[in-house]
């Protein structure tokens, strides 16, 4: 998916490996960092970017995310 943004800027979302037996979040980079969080913000988007879902067929367990809502990075 390509939103397209004010001032030529883009943020793009992908499925890396998505198929019918790869449904599962193996982890999550955006512009090229793993990234923890459960979420994402407005101004994250607004900046414009890449956010990546790499998928695999195994659930992922042991993984912490971040959830802390004062910090924006």
């Amino acid at each position: 998916v390509t939103i397209n943004l004010h001032h030529k800027k883009t943020f793009n979302v992908k499925a890396i490996n998505l198929s019918d037996q790869n449904f599962y979040i193996e982890k999550v980079v955006l512009n090229g960092k793993d990234y923890l969080k459960g979420y994402i913000t407005h101004q994250q988007i607004m900046e414009g970017g890449i956010l990546e879902f790499y998928m695999t067929n195994r659930a992922v367990t042991g993984q912490k995310m971040n959830g802390d809502e004062n910090d924006n990075k």
